[in-house]
């Protein structure tokens, strides 16, 4: 049994949660006291499928997000400092390129590169290189990431390997299999 004698786990639709008094409330945003504040931050719904997720990925942790643009985002903003530099494939999808492109506003350095070539990823690395990002299979024209190789460059370099798993999904490839 889940919760409240369920056989499965209920979807909870709701994005507000009442407390007694604001002091409770307060607690649960120092989480100080477990809770539910806002359905776009968590919810017993997201929370479930998160750590469904990070057991079936074998995982350390699982963020769900709303979008896949919203998950990329969040990755390289919460990994990137203005003088970093990073290696992105030049097969990307539109909006991720677009993202990337607007990177140099905030002082980040970026070079394109052919992703189906290891040896044009290690060649773009520079003392300042952070990360690499790369797609599984490119979103629309469908060219093949060199993963292993890149992934062999990024571990030699002490570099972060990100991968846009989504044409693939999880059921044929897994990324961290390849170090990422």
């Amino acid at each position: 049994r889940v919760e409240h004698g369920n056989l499965l786990k209920p979807i909870h639709p709701g994005v507000t949660y009442g407390y007694e008094d604001a002091h409770d409330l307060a607690r649960v945003f120092q989480g100080k006291q477990k809770g539910y504040t806002y359905g776009r931050q968590i919810n017993p719904t997201v929370e479930a499928l998160e750590q469904k997720v990070t057991q079936m990925e074998n995982g350390r942790a699982t963020i769900a997000f709303s979008t896949g643009m919203a998950a990329i985002g969040t990755t390289l903003f919460a990994l990137l400092r203005s003088g970093d530099h990073v290696i992105a494939s030049k097969y990307l999808f539109g909006n991720t390129a677009s993202l990337f492109e607007s990177f140099g506003t905030h002082g980040i350095e970026l070079t394109f590169v052919d992703a189906t070539s290891a040896d044009a990823v290690a060649a773009a690395v520079q003392p300042n290189t952070k990360l690499v990002f790369v797609e599984t299979i490119a979103n629309p024209r469908t060219q093949v990431s060199d993963l292993v190789g890149i992934g062999a460059v990024c571990k030699a370099q002490g570099l972060i390997y990100v991968v846009d798993n989504t044409l693939t999904t999880p059921y044929l490839f897994q990324p961290k299999s390849v170090d990422a």
